[in-house]
């Protein structure tokens, strides 16, 4: 992480830390976390009021995500974005245990490379969750994933659904 970015990422996990009511949104798009940033991140994160949580354009890959997942049932986040993360099928995975216990209604998975299986294991516990708006654009879940999500969507709250740039035929 740039030297900017570190002393503004920094002073968020300070503001987070105070659990100032005046802080709900938190944008960290594009600030280079790594694994270890994640941690401190979801050290801060339960309790405070964060309602929205951009952490787009990070590479946090597998390892970010299981951290951010242990920790989700425990915010009051409603909003998440992790376009561009690299999370794969695992980190899909991990994060379709914890969301039916969140109380996340938007969530942008863009670009994270969750395949048919990430998809599968999202359609299976979409029905028990408040998502309402899904992105899973550029995620290369073909006809399969995309099949597995049809069979569930009239069971969701799902409102909002992208699935551009899927190879869906």
């Amino acid at each position: 992480m740039k030297k900017e970015k570190e002393r503004e990422f920094k002073e968020i996990l300070a503001r987070i830390s105070a659990c100032g009511e005046n802080l709900t949104e938190v944008d960290l798009s594009g600030f280079g976390l790594l694994n270890v940033d994640v941690e401190l991140l979801c050290q801060v994160l339960p309790g405070s009021k964060i309602t929205s949580l951009d952490l787009s354009w990070n590479n946090i890959g597998h390892g970010g995500i299981v951290a951010l997942a242990r920790v989700l049932a425990d915010t009051q986040i409603t909003g998440l974005n992790l376009n561009e993360n690299e999370i794969g099928v695992g980190g899909a995975e991990a994060l379709a245990q914890v969301l039916a216990d969140t109380q996340i209604t938007s969530l942008d998975l863009c670009h994270n490379q969750i395949g048919v299986g990430g998809a599968k294991a999202l359609a299976q516990v979409l029905a028990q969750t408040q998502i309402t708006s899904l992105d899973l654009k550029w995620n290369q879940i073909g006809d399969k994933g995309a099949k597995a999500l049809a069979q569930v969507l009239a069971d969701t709250q799902i409102t909002g659904l992208n699935l551009n740039e899927n190879e869906i035929g």
